[in-house]
């Protein structure tokens, strides 16, 4: 343990008495360069926060030029890492003010391959799909796909078993990324899916599938809560990818209401049965390998409306 200076040790407060992984403990719950500020606390401080098992990069709290102290956070903390010094937890918050022309293409891959050398159990990227920069250097390293998840996911591993995926704004450009993001998790065994649709979209349209192509199978499947606009596109998405979860044990949908205008808000009205008070918004089944219940989640399945029609 580095001791502090004998002027320092005059001011000794309760803090500087505790043991150094129990303060590198508490700096983990802080966003990283709120705790990167203690290191002028004294020299003890002073690489603590280098230490954390769980770095929060809030790019938006960044003073300006925000792309220049970005790379500089994450180089101190992430990239030239003590690799004595695992990584438990990295959330990469809000990259939409980190322009493309500001960061080198090969500085994402680099940061994520070295978080994944760390032993990285959890990350969470919460970006907006139109940050075009973010999602092409996440999908390209292939040795992480079956490792963690991104956009907002909470992922673990070695083996991905449940994954959680939460998308605001996704518009119809936005599709084959998220078709994309879902085929890294065909594998899982619990997935949530919680999904709002860009308000400057004037027609309704599939968030989960591209037109003209097939749905993907999700073979280990048990357990799917999905919450989104469930207007005719969507709702005909989902079917399609019900049927292609074989193992399913329990199915929750939830429809979330989407804000557009007064006009054209019939075509985003939910699609899903209603239950027996007339109620549109959500759909529960469970225990799907009783016969019975099988039954009747097959029925919902099979309904004539919900068949896909391939243009």
């Amino acid at each position: 343990m580095m001791a502090c200076s004998p002027t320092d040790a005059e001011h000794m407060d309760h803090l500087s008495n505790l043991p150094d992984d129990l303060l590198v403990t508490i700096l983990s719950y802080l966003p990283t360069h709120v705790a990167a500020r203690t290191s002028v606390l004294c020299r003890r401080f002073c690489h603590l926060w280098k230490a954390c098992p769980s770095l929060q990069f809030i790019t938006e709290d960044l003073p300006a030029p925000r792309d220049v102290n970005f790379i500089a956070m994450a180089d101190s903390a992430l990239l030239h890492r003590d690799p004595s010094h695992p990584l438990i937890s990295l959330c990469l918050d809000d990259l939409y003010p980190l322009l493309p022309s500001s960061i080198p293409n090969s500085y994402m891959p680099s940061l994520l391959n070295k978080a994944h050398s760390l032993g990285l159990r959890h990350l969470t990227i919460e970006s907006g799909l139109y940050n075009s920069f973010v999602l092409p250097t996440i999908f390209s390293i292939d040795s992480l796909r079956e490792n963690f998840l991104d956009i907002h996911i909470d992922v673990y591993v070695p083996l991905v078993k449940r994954a959680v995926i939460s998308l605001d704004g996704v518009m119809t450009t936005s599709v084959s990324a998220v078709t994309r993001l879902l085929s890294c998790i065909s594998h899982v065994e619990e997935l949530s899916l919680h999904i709002k649709e860009h308000r400057v979209e004037f027609y309704p349209f599939s968030v989960l599938l591209e037109p003209g192509e097939d749905m993907l199978n999700f073979p280990t499947l048990k357990r799917l809560d999905v919450s989104l606009c469930f207007h005719k596109h969507n709702i005909r998405a989902i079917i399609m990818m019900l049927h292609n979860c074989p193992a399913l044990e329990s199915v929750k949908l939830v429809h979330e209401f989407t804000h557009v205008a007064r006009w054209k808000s019939k075509d985003w009205r939910s699609k899903l049965p209603g239950t027996s008070n007339g109620n549109h918004s959500y759909v529960y089944f469970r225990n799907l390998h009783f016969g019975k219940n099988r039954k009747e989640f097959m029925k919902f399945l099979n309904r004539k409306e919900f068949r896909h029609k391939r243009s």
